[in-house]
């Protein structure tokens, strides 16, 4: 098979998107074991299943190179989807730890069943009839269809007015090296929106596919400083700010 310049593009630029949002959201959740706040075992694993719908263009990529062939649509459908519902609840969680924690199992329990009457009816037209909810497009992506986009478009709703909300907290707080925190988290959610939004409904070639998988890398680094500082980044902030 002949691989083209946009064929490389999207599926080198899809696996390293997926490799530094899992590293990026397992050190988050790593960062219990110290700190000993559930929050950060929530945020941590929500990041990095929400780069989930970047892991099939990258299995796709990584068994084409191999195989010389393309994963059939339903696996595809079950490593891009599968895991996203269960991603928003945990976001949930995090958020509701914060915020709102008296009415925590309330809301959890929404999403809980939201995340179920998704998974039951995409696996259902994923058996009947594939085509229903998703399409392929070239050689390792695909393209959603019905329900499935309504669900990413509530999703990225509720990222982005949480994912503000939730910045905000930091923001408030009158300590500037919190407050650089807070801002980093707000650039983190608003730039992987923007990034997943241009990357999912816009056309694609070698320099879109370059810009918009950038904004994603860069906004799981900000979402990561959002909780944790790293030692270089520090060295460039007043001493009286280290903390």
């Amino acid at each position: 098979m002949e691989y083209n310049a946009i064929l490389i593009t999207n599926g080198l630029s899809s696996l390293i998107i997926s490799i530094v949002s899992i590293v990026t959201g397992l050190k988050i959740a790593s960062k219990y074991l110290q700190h000993k706040e559930r929050v950060l075992i929530f945020a941590g694993i929500t990041w990095l299943l929400m780069y989930e719908g970047w892991w099939g263009p990258s299995v796709s990529f990584i068994v084409l190179i191999l195989t010389g062939q393309s994963i059939a649509i339903e696996l595809f459908y079950t490593i891009s989807i599968s895991l996203t519902p269960i991603a928003i609840t945990l976001w949930m969680v995090a958020y509701t730890e914060l915020k709102y924690k008296r009415f925590q199992k309330i809301i959890v329990g929404i999403f809980l069943i939201q995340a179920l009457i998704f998974e039951i009816f995409s696996f259902y037209f994923l058996i009947i009839e594939p085509s229903i909810i998703v399409e392929r497009v070239g050689v390792i992506d695909a393209q959603y269809k019905s329900f499935v986009v309504l669900y990413f478009i509530e999703i990225a709703v509720i990222l982005i007015v949480t994912g503000i909300l939730f910045a905000r907290e930091s923001l408030k707080i009158n300590i500037p090296i919190i407050r650089l925190k807070g801002v980093f988290l707000l650039i983190g959610f608003i730039s992987f929106i923007i990034g997943s939004i241009l990357d999912v409904f816009l056309e694609l070639n070698i320099v879109t596919l370059l810009l918009y998988r950038s904004v994603l890398v860069f906004s799981s680094f900000s979402f990561y400083f959002g909780f944790f500082l790293p030692k270089w980044f520090k060295k460039f902030l007043p001493k009286n700010n280290k903390i």
